[in-house]
C-alpha cells in the first residue's frame, strides 16, 4: 500500500486544492493511503524545518508532498503530475470553487441575511404597535396613562 504525505501551512490556498486532489484519488484507489497535515503559519517553519532534518530533503517547499519511504514528490504542480501519470486524474479546476464564484456566493448570503434582519425587525415593530394598542384600548381613559409622545399616535389611529 502506498502512502502519501501532504503537509503544509493553512493559509495556502495550495492545501486546498491539494487536500481536493487526493480525495478525488482515494475515491478512485481505495488501497492509496494520504495524510495531510496542516499546521498554523506560526508553527509552519518549525514542521519543515524539522521534515527537512529528518528525510534529508533540500527544499522547503509549502505544501510538500512526500511519502513515508523519504521520496520527495515536491509541490503542487508535482503532485498534479502525479495525479496525471499514476492515477490517471488530470482534471482539478472542476475540484476547487474560484475565488470569483465564493465571492457570488458571500455576496447572496449576506443579501438573505439583511432581507431576513428586515424581515424579523418589520415583523417585531408591527407586534409591539400591537400590543400598546391592545393595552390602551383595554383602559376606561387611556388617555390618562399614555405617555405624551404616543398620545399624538394614539388619536391618529383612532
Amino acid at each position: 500500500m502506498s502512502s502519501y504525505i501532504i503537509a503544509g501551512s493553512a493559509d495556502k490556498e495550495e492545501m486546498a486544492i491539494c487536500e481536493n486532489i487526493l480525495n478525488q484519488i482515494k475515491s478512485l484507489f481505495f488501497n492509496i493511503d494520504f495524510r495531510i497535515i496542516i499546521k498554523d503559519e506560526s508553527e509552519w517553519k518549525n514542521y519543515i524545518n524539522e521534515i527537512c532534518r529528518i528525510y534529508g530533503f533540500k527544499k522547503k517547499l509549502n505544501p510538500i508532498i512526500f511519502t513515508l519511504d523519504g521520496y520527495l514528490i515536491g509541490s503542487l504542480e508535482n503532485f498534479k503530475e502525479l495525479a496525471l501519470s499514476k492515477f490517471g486524474i488530470d482534471k482539478y479546476d472542476n475540484l476547487v470553487t474560484k475565488e470569483k464564484e465564493m465571492d457570488q456566493i458571500h455576496d447572496t448570503i449576506l443579501n438573505e441575511q439583511e432581507e431576513e434582519i428586515e424581515q424579523i425587525s418589520n415583523e417585531n415593530i408591527d407586534e409591539q404597535e400591537l400590543q400598546q394598542n391592545e393595552i390602551f384600548q383595554n383602559q376606561e381613559n387611556p388617555e390618562e396613562q399614555m405617555p405624551r409622545f404616543l398620545l399624538k399616535q394614539w388619536r391618529c389611529s383612532v
